[in-house]
C-alpha cells in the first residue's frame, strides 16, 4: 500500500511540474518590411490574465546567442518588447524605432514569469516593400507586320 501511495505522488508531483510553467510563445507575425521600422507580434499562448501581469519579454542574451550559435546583430539591440492583453489571451508586440535594412533577422526571445522562464529562437525575412508606380508615358503600341496578300485566282 505504500508503495502504491509512493507512485501516485511522485505521478501527481510530475504532472504538477509540467503545468507550472504552461505559457508558450507562438509563431511570429511580422507586419513590416525591409526599409521600415520592425514591427511583429507573437500570441502568447497559454496565458491567464494574472499571469501576463508577470511576464517580461525580452532580448536574448549574449550567452544565450552564442550557446545557440547566433550571431546577436547589433540591429537586434534596438528591438522593443511589450506584453499586452488581448481578448483570448496575450501577445508580444515587437517594435523598433530604428529601420531594419538586413532581409534577415535571426534572434532569440526570453520569456521570464515567477512559474520559469522560456527561450525561443525566431528567424524573420523581411520582404522589400512595394515599389511605387512611375509615372511616365506609355509605351508606343508595336505594330504587327501585315500579312503577305494571298495570289488572287484566275
Amino acid at each position: 500500500m505504500l508503495r502504491i501511495l509512493a507512485r501516485l505522488i511522485g505521478v501527481l508531483a510530475a504532472l504538477c511540474a509540467a503545468g507550472a510553467f504552461a505559457l508558450g510563445l507562438g509563431d511570429i507575425n511580422v507586419k513590416s518590411k525591409l526599409n521600415q521600422r520592425f514591427y511583429a507580434t507573437i500570441p502568447v499562448l497559454g496565458a491567464a490574465p494574472t499571469q501576463l501581469d508577470g511576464l517580461t519579454v525580452r532580448l536574448g542574451s549574449i550567452e544565450q546567442f552564442n550557446r545557440a550559435g547566433i550571431e546577436r546583430a547589433d540591429y537586434l539591440t534596438t528591438l522593443k518588447f511589450e506584453v499586452e492583453a488581448v481578448p483570448g489571451g496575450g501577445r508580444v508586440v515587437i517594435t523598433s524605432d530604428a529601420l531594419a535594412h538586413e532581409p534577415f533577422l535571426n534572434f532569440i526571445v526570453e520569456a521570464s514569469s515567477p512559474d520559469g522562464k522560456l527561450l525561443r529562437e525566431y528567424t524573420v525575412l523581411l520582404d522589400p516593400a512595394a515599389l511605387p508606380a512611375v509615372a511616365g508615358p506609355a509605351p508606343a503600341p508595336v505594330a504587327a507586320p501585315a500579312a503577305a496578300a494571298a495570289p488572287a485566282a484566275a
